[in-house]
């Protein structure tokens, strides 16, 4: 990933904001985002679309 994030404190807040499906598949999607150059904005609305669909 291109910028370092605490990936426990993340994971903490995805559950506490019960999102437990962007919990589970965030890594994939950034490490996705990170080798395709997608913006800010595109991460968010490919991780979303894809919860939406769960």
């Amino acid at each position: 990933m291109s910028a370092a994030i605490d990936a426990t404190r993340l994971s903490f807040i995805l559950n506490e904001l019960r999102l437990p499906t962007i919990k589970h598949v965030w890594p994939a999607f950034a490490e996705r985002s990170d080798k395709e150059g997608w913006t800010t904005a595109r991460f968010l609305a490919a991780i979303a679309a894809y919860s939406g669909r769960s």
